[in-house]
């Protein structure tokens, strides 16, 4: 059975836990701040389309994908981080949740509050179910503004709670129990659940290195982000086992 509780001193347990974004309480006096009501009501999601099209001129596919992705980055790692290392989840009330942008319009910091936790009963359904709920206006909000289709958005999602929930190292011992949680955590979750591609590679010692593939490009190779063959779909299976073998020193 599901239960609740208060954790006031969450945010603070969870800014030594969380390298990006930064965990807070409450919003600090640096940057601009926006909750996510405004976001997902879709009032500030125009200025941060706006935002990415004056920082690189790009099209609007490329400032959904951004968008999305970096808005769910920030608001699913402090998620994560609870259910690993306090074993609760927070539900995010809009209206008390913020996150912080900066001038080249990216999250780099989320303001939780004092949340109503989950610390009982299924957490990591309650982890998805509480993320989906979340990001559903968001989606909705972002469909009309470019060709990308639901799905497509939805993955951008998917894919950074994979990335949040899968170890750094794709040699870590770990990495085929963090697979197995996370297929069976997404399965039949509705949106959240994709088709997902996975690359082993043996290395040296018979060890095993393995990393997901994500469920769709952010396209950051229109822009001049940074590129990560390994994840990309887009990416050849030599290009993405030869990145692995050079993180993994092998």
């Amino acid at each position: 059975m599901t239960t609740l509780s208060f954790a006031p001193a969450l945010a603070a347990r969870l800014a030594s836990e969380v390298s990006f974004p930064a965990v807070l309480t409450s919003p600090d006096g640096e940057g601009d701040w926006v909750s996510l009501r405004e976001l997902i009501g879709g009032e500030a999601m125009r200025g941060q389309f706006a935002r990415q099209s004056a920082r690189a001129d790009s099209p609007a596919e490329v400032q959904v994908t951004h968008v999305v992705g970096w808005l769910a980055a920030a608001v699913i790692a402090p998620m994560v981080a609870a259910r690993r290392t306090a074993g609760v989840v927070p539900l995010l009330d809009p209206d008390d949740t913020f996150v912080r942008c900066d001038p080249g319009g990216w999250f780099n910091a989320i303001a939780i509050g004092e949340p109503v936790t989950v610390d009982g009963g299924d957490l990591d359904a309650a982890l998805v179910i509480h993320l989906t709920e979340l990001f559903t206006p968001v989606v909705a909000y972002a469909l009309p503004h470019s060709r990308l289709g639901r799905r497509t958005v939805w993955a951008m999602v998917a894919d950074r709670l994979v990335q949040a929930l899968f170890p750094e190292d794709p040699a870590d011992p770990g990495a085929r129990a963090a697979r197995e949680l996370l297929e069976s955590m997404l399965a039949g979750r509705g949106p959240l659940e994709q088709r997902r591609r996975w690359t082993s590679v043996r290395l040296a010692g018979d060890r095993e290195a393995l990393s997901p593939v994500s469920a769709a490009c952010c396209l950051a190779y229109k822009t001049d982000g940074e590129f990560c063959a390994r994840v990309c779909p887009k990416s050849s299976e030599d290009a993405r086992a030869a990145e692995i073998r050079q993180l993994c020193g092998d």
